[in-house]
């Protein structure tokens, strides 16, 4: 044995020199790097470590899908390189010049970002396998060398390079292994898809202006991508759009247009298979800064408000009415809020989003009064919201202390939401009255207290058929009555008590296919930790009525025949997929309209525990 253990290891260093030694074979990502493309001519000169296949360039140049693995892997292929002189260096300069590839003008404010690969390959390995990965790269990591007039920077002589330039939505980069002579002429080509140029009404470029590729609707043209024109030469540039967009309707029809607020949509019509080579031209209106502070009744600055700057437009679905439409939102940093390229013939309208203190406030300001001029103005923010003061008593006339629940807001038969109710030692309670109301419109409340251990769920009902008034209002003693208990019992999986299933109270019905169970109204509960629910509430219409249970990875179980109020049921789970023709007790299929099982996280589940009863009208965890 101790004979063959120096055989064994010249054996391993012969392999691995012949593995290091030879040519991998493998396909690179940049496959689309093909002959001529921005290559200098004296870039054909033999590397020093790397013999390459006859008639092979080193260097690439394209656009951000030539960045990209995917889309290069459909473009030919090359061999790769395997072996780097690591640490080496070179005496001397050399040039590298920046041209456009067609005019063959000089990039005159471009820059050079250099790196060696000796030192960053495994880095630069991988920024060839990622869309973008390049840019990102050498924008990281590069040496940046300015260019003259000429488009000419001068870089040193190293071995093992790469460099890399961007102008103005163009790019290009040239890699080398081995020694290389200068000068190198790298052409940059377009590294976006679509170009947009933003002009003032003089023509003048405008930097810092949103554009956006939007749906061709004149009524809505909602944006689907969006950019800056970030550069001083105003160009706003989009990238991947058929891979963004390409996926979409092919009936579909899109634009560009400014992404600025209360302006008039001046559209461009795009064609995703024919784009334009050159920059589209949009015209920025005249436009100011508008400067909006928020202030309170006492003169203190209000801060960390949402200020929205919009207009009021026709209600879609009513159209004698108008509703006011947010076009671009700002948080009050400080009190203070600021909006760029605001038109100055335009309208504005603030809006500052109330609070449980206060309501909305819209008000109309001053646009700003020319071109690049600034107006500021000052609201004050002292609207009081309507909000109910109550106190609770139960049946017996007793206040109810420290109890939590919620509020529900009804006008016409349609909820609209509500705040939330907590009340005091004494059966107080306060809770802001926010939702617009119709004049005339029959209005009521619907308030209910959470079930609680041991305690039932609370409910009333009050009207609200009056004027409001902004600030408290007071309703006086509101009697709640409690929930009648339904359905009581324990969820068992083969292991025991089951958690998080979704108990219900269904009615029966007889189809042609069997019985077939629908949830009545929205009286849900949970099982707890140990499986066991209690099913609050009053039902609706005449049964038969039934208890099911549903939990995903569990099939459903149904207790039928069941006369509320009941308890100690038990409903027993098996596990398997929901099956709608194995119900326990006869045949049946799956309510239709019951929401599907679901596995509680435990973040889920103390969320869960810490809204009793918040799943549906007296349902309760236990």
């Amino acid at each position: 044995m101790k004979r063959l253990i120096p055989l064994l290891a010249a054996l391993a260093i012969v392999v691995a020199a012949l593995f290091v030694t030879q040519d991998s074979g493998s396909v690179d990502p940049l496959s689309g790097a093909g002959a001529g493309g921005g290559r200098s001519p004296q870039a054909e000169a033999p590397p020093a470590v790397l013999q390459r296949d006859a008639g092979v360039q080193a260097g690439a140049n394209g656009s951000d899908g030539a960045l990209g693995a995917a889309d290069q892997a459909r473009g030919g292929s090359r061999a790769a390189a395997t072996e780097l002189l690591l640490g080496a260096v070179a005496d001397g300069e050399f040039q590298v010049v920046v041209r456009d590839p067609k005019t063959k003008a000089a990039f005159r404010s471009a820059e050079v970002l250099m790196i060696d690969r000796s030192t960053m390959d495994l880095a630069w390995t991988r920024a060839l396998a990622e869309a973008g990965g390049i840019r990102q790269l050498m924008r990281g990591s590069g040496t940046r060398f300015p260019c003259d007039e000429q488009g000419v920077a001068v870089v040193p002589q190293i071995l093992n390079g790469v460099v890399y330039a961007n102008e103005d939505g163009y790019e290009g980069w040239y890699e080398w292994i081995g020694p290389i002579q200068g000068p190198l002429t790298l052409d940059l080509k377009p590294a976006i898809d679509l170009q947009v140029r933003v002009v003032d009404p003089t023509g003048q470029p405008v930097p810092n202006v949103p554009v956006v590729v939007c749906v061709r609707d004149w009524d809505n043209p909602r944006a689907l991508m969006e950019t800056a024109s970030v550069s001083p030469s105003g160009i706003a540039s989009f990238r991947r759009m058929e891979a963004s967009l390409g996926s979409r309707s092919s009936n579909q029809s899109y634009a560009v247009r400014l992404g600025i607020p209360l302006a008039r949509a001046e559209m461009i019509p795009i064609d995703l298979a024919n784009l334009p080579t050159t920059p589209l031209v949009l015209t920025r209106p005249p436009a100011g800064r508008l400067m909006v502070r928020i202030v309170g009744g006492d003169g203190q600055p209000i801060p960390r408000a949402d200020v929205c700057l919009g207009a009021y437009r026709a209600n879609p679905l009513n159209s004698a009415e108008q509703i006011f439409v947010a076009e671009e939102v700002r948080m009050g940093a400080a009190g203070f809020a600021r909006f760029e390229s605001v038109p100055v013939d335009s309208r504005p309208l603030i809006r500052i989003s109330g609070d449980s203190e206060k309501e909305d406030l819209i008000a109309e300001v001053e646009a700003p009064p020319g071109e690049a001029q600034a107006v500021e103005v000052t609201l004050v923010w002292d609207t009081l919201a309507a909000a109910l003061v109550a106190r609770a008593l139960d049946s017996g006339a007793r206040p109810i202390p420290n109890r939590r629940g919620r509020l529900q807001l009804v006008q016409d038969g349609v909820a609209q939401g509500g705040g939330a109710i907590l009340t005091d030692g004494e059966g107080r309670f306060r809770v802001p009255l926010r939702s617009p109301w119709k004049p005339g419109a029959t209005r009521k409340a619907k308030l209910e207290f959470f079930p609680e251990p041991e305690v039932a769920p609370l409910t009333a009902e009050i009207d609200l058929s009056f004027e409001l008034e902004a600030g408290d209002n007071a309703y006086g003693d509101i009697v709640f009555h409690g929930l009648p208990l339904l359905a009581s019992g324990i969820c068992l999986g083969p292991d025991g008590p089951l958690e998080g299933v979704q108990v219900r109270l269904v009615r029966k019905r007889m189809t042609k296919v069997g019985a077939e169970w629908s949830p009545v109204g929205s009286l849900m509960a949970t099982s707890g930790l140990e499986g066991r629910f209690e099913l609050w509430g009053e039902p609706e219409g005449e049964g038969p009525f039934g208890v099911s249970g549903r939990r995903r990875g569990f099939s459903m179980a149904v207790a039928q025949d069941v006369v509320p109020p009941v308890t100690g049921l038990t409903l027993q789970f098996e596990v398997g997929e929901d099956d709608a023709g194995a119900l326990r007790g006869g045949k049946s299929s799956r309510p239709p309209e019951t929401p599907g099982p679901v596995i509680l996280t435990p973040e889920e589940k103390a969320r869960v525990r810490g809204a009793e009863g918040a799943g549906g009208r007296g349902g309760r965890r236990r």
